[in-house]
């Protein structure tokens, strides 16, 4: 799963194109995700009406 969060946020230009193969050191790659990952569960939230 993380491999196409990291791929949806490569596409969206929110992480650095070196990708270091999972091994979890690459700080634009974690940031990217972490970005992903709060937009996702806004979505969400905001789907389900819990704001």
């Amino acid at each position: 799963m993380s491999w196409r969060v990291y791929r949806r946020a490569r596409c969206e230009g929110e992480v650095a194109v070196s990708f270091t193969g999972g091994t979890g050191r690459n700080a634009a790659v974690l940031i990217g995700l972490l970005v992903q990952a709060g937009r996702s569960t806004a979505e969400l939230t905001d789907l389900a009406g819990m704001d």
